[in-house]
This record gives structure tokens, C-alpha cells and sequence, in this order.
């Protein structure tokens, strides 16, 4: 049995979890469905955005910024959900790039476009192009993949405002470093 609108508001305001407990069963799995046929989710995503959702939904009731809603509740939840899914979607298309990028190896270290230096004389290049870097570029290379300085290390020792800053400045300087490994 699906809670009426206002029961709904009414039971959270009251502090009584049990018709967000039915709110959660009875659309979780029509949610989860709905994201994987729609937006290509895999399941464990869909979960995951639909209980963000019931949470936003919760939230929005119980600060006020909700007080009666102009749709179904199915509606409203749904409608969190996509935003939710889209926000991640974009956010991921962002990234997905920097992720995908190989990283750098270096004598036993990552993998990586220098997993194919091997003699002498491409170590030395890779020397010498490094020291072309400026000292920043150089300098977050080495930490992150001679040292091995994960993602969150490297935003503190760099003092950058997020994990994006972090990724977007290694991606940079990776391509400079790319550029100046190019045979001639």
C-alpha cells in the first residue's frame, strides 16, 4: 500500500520512519528498473542514487522546503533520482578521461607510457624532459607516480581545493610531458 501525500508529510514531520520504510520498498526496485532501462545504470549505481534520493526526499520534508508536492510521490522521488543520475553522469564524463589516462612507470614503479622506456638512452629523455617541466608539473609527477603519493596526499601537499584539481593539473602535466617525448 502506497502512503498518501500528505500521510507522508505529516509521518516524517511527526518523526514515525515506518511510511519511509514502505516509501523505500515499494519503489526501490521500480526506481532501480527504471534507471538501468532509461540511463544504461548498472544496479549497485540505481541503488545507490535511489537512496540518495529517498534521503534528499526525507530532507526536504523535514527542513521545510518541501510542504506539499505538485506530483506523485513516485513523481518527486523519480525526479530526484534523474537529477541525481545526470549530476553523477556528467561528473563522470568529466573524470572518466583523466582515469583512463595510463600512468606513468618508471623502473619497477606504475604503469604506464614510460613502462615502454627501456634502454639507456629513453631513460635519459625521459631525464631530460622532465627537467624541461616547470618545477609544479615536475614536481607532482614525481610525488604521484615515482613516490607513489595518492590522489588525496597530492591535493593536501599541493594545497588544491579537490581530488578534479588534483587529476586535471597530473592530466596537464602529463601531456606536456607526452609533448616533449614525441620523436622529432
Amino acid at each position: 500500500m502506497k502512503p498518501t501525500e500528505q500521510k507522508l508529510i505529516s509521518s516524517i514531520r511527526s518523526g514515525d520512519y515506518t511510511l519511509v520504510d514502505q516509501l523505500y520498498e515499494d519503489y526501490r526496485s521500480l526506481f532501480v528498473q527504471w534507471l538501468q532501462q532509461h540511463f544504461k545504470a548498472m544496479e549497485h549505481e540505481a541503488v545507490d542514487i535511489f537512496q540518495d534520493a529517498v534521503i534528499i526526499f526525507y530532507r526536504n520534508i523535514t527542513s521545510g522546503k518541501v510542504d506539499r508536492l505538485k506530483s506523485s510521490i513516485k513523481t518527486y522521488l523519480f525526479a530526484i533520482g534523474k537529477h541525481l543520475w545526470l549530476k553523477r553522469f556528467r561528473k563522470k564524463q568529466r573524470t572518466s578521461y583523466l582515469e583512463e589516462l595510463p600512468d606513468i612507470s618508471y623502473e619497477g614503479w606504475d604503469t604506464s607510457i614510460i613502462q615502454e622506456v627501456e634502454s639507456a638512452d629513453q631513460r635519459a629523455r625521459l631525464d631530460a624532459a622532465l627537467g624541461q617541466l616547470d618545477e609544479k608539473c615536475r614536481r607532482l609527477l614525481v610525488l604521484a607516480y615515482f613516490h607513489r603519493y595518492s590522489t588525496e596526499a597530492l591535493q593536501h601537499e599541493f594545497d588544491y581545493s579537490s581530488a578534479d584539481v588534483v587529476r586535471t593539473k597530473k592530466y596537464r602535466c602529463l601531456n606536456q610531458l607526452r609533448t616533449l617525448l614525441k620523436p622529432e
